[in-house]
């Protein structure tokens, strides 16, 4: 299956409504974090705009002319999980009558989504962690690792923060990608977003 890439369309910080002083903390927020070309990790529950703040965070950063793909994590798994992110070969696998280049490539010189990244299996998130430390994939049946240009922006509703045994809580900042907390210590109630620790 071909990724699904969306061309620039946005209308960045405007898409974010409001006059709260959340409303305005996180447009200030995503102005800051889209100046950096630093992966991002948006944490907040089901329906509070994550995948809005994403498109605003690639609308005003430099990749702002790419394509953006976005990802639904929650519904990979196994092989189909690797197809869908790295692409694979012609005759890979049954079934693979073509060749596909994945989301990852899809998304090169632009931004990848990865919405629900906290329901990744763990071997799954050992995959992705690969590909965001050596920045290359490997499609199904080959062997041959292919360079990916891409800023990381994924989401989640799970407080990571709080599950330790978390496999990609455990290994996510060492890798690029980092949570988000309030400052009351505990998940806020609306979408926040952090930059990631390295720039």
């Amino acid at each position: 299956m071909n990724a699904n890439v969306t061309r620039p369309v946005g209308k960045g910080v405007d898409a974010i409504v409001g006059v709260s002083s959340w409303a305005r903390r996180i447009r200030d927020e995503i102005l800051r974090v889209a100046s950096y070309d630093s992966n991002v990790l948006i944490v907040g529950p089901s329906g509070t705009g994550k995948e809005l703040i994403a498109r605003a965070i690639r609308a005003h950063g430099n990749r702002g002319d790419g394509p953006l793909v976005p990802v639904d994590c929650a519904a990979l798994s196994g092989e189909l999980f690797a197809s869908q992110m790295f692409g694979h070969l012609k005759g890979a696998f049954t079934g693979a009558h073509y060749a596909a280049i994945g989301a990852f490539r899809a998304a090169a010189g632009g931004t990848i989504f990865l919405d629900e990244i906290g329901e990744l299996e763990p071997a799954i998130q050992a995959k992705l962690l690969r590909v965001i430390q050596e920045k290359m994939v490997v499609p199904l049946g080959s062997h041959c690792g292919e360079p990916v240009d891409v800023r990381i922006v994924a989401a989640t509703n799970r407080d990571l923060a709080e599950e330790d045994r978390h496999a990609l809580r455990r290994k996510i900042k060492k890798y690029g990608l980092d949570v988000s907390r309030s400052k009351r210590g505990r998940p806020s109630p609306a979408a926040d977003v952090h930059c990631a620790a390295g720039r």
